[in-house]
C-alpha cells in the first residue's frame, strides 16, 4: 500500500512572466504544474488541487493549473504583481502534502497614455528688447508611460518667430527677434504675447497631449499706458432706500504697465454739488453714503479719476452715471381731499360729477393710479373712471328720493401685490331740486251746497292737496 510520503513538488521554484498591459480579460497568463511521486489515485498527481493567493486580477484553476486575468490591467496603476501558488494532494490532516511557487509578473506598457500638460495656464513676464536666449519659462507635460512611450518632445505650434524651445526639457527661450512691445502690426502683437506648445511622446503610435498649451507672455515697459476703465462709462441702477453703506457699483480698470506704473489709484471728482457716495481708492467699490431718495435726486453723473503710481503719474477720466430706481414708498395724494359738488336732480345719466386730481411721485407702475368708489354708493348711482379719476352719474337722480351723496373714493397704486398704497378723498353731492313734480289733491272730486244769498267773498269749501317740490317757486300754487 502506498504512503503519502511525497509532497508535490512544482515544476519550478518560481516563475517570471512578462505580459502586456492590454491583455484581455480572461486570458492565460501561465499554465503551472506539480508532480507528486506518490503512485496512488488518493495521494498521487491525480489528487493535486492548486490555489493562488496575492491578487484579485488573477485566477487559477483548481485542477489544471491555468493562471488567468480576471480583469483588464493597467502598467500605470500597477506594474507587478508577486503571485503565490500552492499545491497541495489527498492526504487528510497532518498527512497532506503541499508545494508552493511564487509568480512574479510583470505588466509590458503599451503607449496607452498621451502627454497631460501640468501647471498649465502658463503666464510669463519678459522685458522688451530683450536679447537672445533670454530664459521665458519651462512647459512641462508628463507621460505616465514607459521608456520611449512615456518621452515627451516639444515644439511650437504654429511656429513663432520671436522665441524657441527646447524639444527635450521645455525650456523657451527669446529667439532674437525683437520684442517691441507697442508694435502695431496685431499679428506680431499676438506673437509676442502667446506662444502655443504641442507635446508628443515617442511611442509607436505616437501620442499627442489631448490639447496644446498656452503661454501667455507679459510684455514689461515703462510707464507709457494710461490707466484703461473696463467698465466705464456705465449706467449703474439702484434701488432708491438703499442703506448707507451699501455697495453700489465696482469700478474696474487695468493698466498694462508693471508694478507701480500699473499700480492704480482711483477717486471721485472733487467739487461735485452733492456728494452721497463714497470711492474705495483700490478695490473701486463705489458705496453710499445716505439713503437715497429718488423722489429728491433720481440720477447722479460721478466724475471718476484714475491714476498710476508711477514716478510721472498718467491719468485718466470717465463717468458713471447712477441711476436711482423708484420703489413704491409714496402715497397718492389727493388735492383737495374734500369735494364740495351741487347739481341739479335733472342731470342726465353720464354726467360728469367732478374731476378728481391725485399725484402719487413715484414712477411707473408705482405712480399708475386706479380709482374706486369705496362708500357712499350702495345704490349705485354713481361711479368713478378707473384711470381718469372722472365721477359720473349712472342714472339720473332724484332729490325727492335722496337729497346728498357722501362718496368715499379711493386711489391705489400698482406697485407690487403686498406694498400698494392707496389714497382717500370724499366727495360730496347736493341734489338739488328741479320742478319736476305736479300738485295732487287729496279728492279726486268736491261737493258743497250754499244758499243763494251768501255774500260775495264768502268761503264755501277748502280744496287739500300736496306737492313734492320743497324748494323755492316750486311751492308756489296758483
Amino acid at each position: 500500500m502506498d504512503e503519502n510520503d511525497n509532497p508535490p513538488e512544482f515544476s519550478k521554484s518560481s516563475y517570471i512572466v512578462k505580459i502586456l498591459e492590454n491583455i484581455n480579460a480572461g486570458a492565460t497568463v501561465l499554465l503551472v504544474n506539480a508532480t507528486d511521486l506518490d503512485a496512488s489515485r488518493e495521494f498521487g498527481q491525480a489528487s493535486l488541487i492548486y490555489s493562488l493567493e496575492g491578487s484579485s486580477q488573477f485566477r487559477l484553476n483548481s485542477r489544471s493549473g491555468e493562471i488567468t486575468t480576471t480583469a483588464l490591467l493597467d502598467r500605470e496603476l500597477k506594474s507587478e504583481y508577486i503571485l503565490i501558488v500552492r499545491a497541495v494532494d489527498g492526504g487528510v490532516g497532518p498527512q497532506q502534502k503541499t508545494g508552493i511557487a511564487t509568480v512574479n509578473i510583470t505588466i509590458l506598457d503599451i503607449n496607452d497614455n498621451a502627454p497631460v500638460w501640468r501647471d498649465e495656464p502658463y503666464h510669463a513676464n519678459v522685458v522688451e528688447m530683450s536679447p537672445i536666449n533670454t530664459d521665458v519659462i519651462s512647459v512641462l507635460a508628463v507621460d505616465p508611460d514607459n521608456g520611449e512611450n512615456g518621452t515627451v518632445v516639444y515644439s511650437i505650434r504654429p511656429e513663432n518667430p520671436f522665441y524657441t524651445i527646447n524639444s527635450s526639457t521645455g525650456k523657451i527661450r527669446t529667439s532674437g527677434v525683437t520684442l517691441d512691445r507697442e508694435s502695431s502690426d496685431p499679428s506680431d502683437a499676438a506673437l509676442m504675447r502667446t506662444i502655443i506648445i504641442s507635446a508628443v511622446d515617442r511611442g509607436m503610435p505616437q501620442l499627442r497631449a489631448t490639447a496644446s498649451t498656452t503661454v501667455f507672455v507679459n510684455l514689461l515697459d515703462l510707464n507709457d499706458n494710461d490707466p484703461k476703465f473696463l467698465n466705464l462709462p456705465f449706467v449703474a441702477e439702484v434701488p432708491e432706500g438703499l442703506l448707507n453703506g451699501s455697495a453700489v457699483f465696482k469700478v474696474q480698470v487695468e493698466d498694462p504697465d508693471h508694478d507701480k506704473n500699473g499700480l492704480i489709484t482711483m477717486a471721485l471728482q472733487m467739487g461735485m454739488p452733492r456728494l452721497d457716495f463714497y470711492l474705495n481708492t483700490s478695490t473701486g467699490v463705489l458705496t453710499s453714503t445716505s439713503v437715497l431718495d429718488r423722489e429728491q435726486i433720481g440720477l447722479y453723473h460721478l466724475r471718476i479719476i484714475a491714476y498710476d503710481a508711477g514716478k510721472f503719474p498718467r491719468t485718466s477720466t470717465s463717468t458713471l452715471t447712477v441711476k436711482v430706481l423708484d420703489v413704491n414708498d409714496e402715497t397718492p395724494t389727493f388735492n383737495p381731499r374734500l369735494y364740495n359738488v351741487s347739481l341739479k336732480e335733472s342731470v342726465p345719466r353720464d354726467h360728469i360729477v367732478s374731476r378728481l386730481a391725485c399725484s402719487d411721485n413715484d414712477a411707473g407702475l408705482n405712480a399708475e393710479l386706479s380709482y374706486f368708489i369705496t362708500g357712499g354708493n350702495q345704490d349705485g348711482k354713481f361711479s368713478v373712471g378707473f384711470r381718469d379719476g372722472i365721477v359720473r352719474t349712472v342714472v339720473r337722480l332724484d332729490r325727492e328720493t335722496q337729497a346728498a351723496y357722501t362718496l368715499i373714493v379711493e386711489a391705489i397704486d400698482n406697485g407690487p401685490a403686498g406694498s400698494r398704497r392707496t389714497g382717500t378723498a370724499t366727495v360730496f353731492v347736493e341734489v338739488q331740486d328741479v320742478n319736476d313734480n305736479r300738485p295732487i289733491f287729496l279728492q279726486n272730486s268736491y261737493e258743497t251746497g250754499i244758499l243763494e244769498s251768501v255774500p260775495q267773498g264768502t268761503s264755501i269749501l277748502q280744496l287739500m292737496f300736496y306737492h313734492l317740490g320743497i324748494a323755492g317757486d316750486n311751492l308756489n300754487i296758483l
